[in-house]
């Protein structure tokens, strides 16, 4: 994480080197909405339970998107279910993909433990 950070602040702040914070956030923002190597996931998806939502996101959904007046209850709890059972099931990927990438790094540590000589 730190190199990826230290990549997107040479890259954001290269002209304005005293502004490096006010860039800060925009950068993890931008780490958060990449999938992980060890959880398969959107970090932003896992913690916050949705995709993020982007500029250009809000533009197109402007144009494909029929506004409703108003949902009904049974319809609004419906969407509240679907979004329960997905975050539920998102969850359970994230415990396996984490308990698969501890155990193999657990694997490749014992197997660097075993190479070591000690004088």
């Amino acid at each position: 994480m730190i190199k990826n950070l230290k990549n997107g602040l040479s890259m954001v702040s290269s002209t304005d080197l005293d502004n490096w914070d006010l860039q800060l956030p925009r950068i993890l923002f931008g780490y958060g909405c990449s999938v992980q190597a060890s959880i398969k996931f959107f970090l932003f998806m896992v913690l916050i339970g949705r995709t993020p939502r982007l500029t250009c996101d809000n533009e197109l959904f402007a144009f494909t998107n029929v506004e409703k007046d108003e949902l009904t209850l049974h319809e609004m709890i419906q969407l509240i279910v679907e979004k329960l059972k997905l975050i539920s099931n998102m969850h359970s990927f994230v415990l396996e993909n984490v308990d698969q990438t501890q155990k193999r790094q657990h694997m490749s540590y014992v197997a660097w433990k075993g190479k070591q000589e000690f004088l």
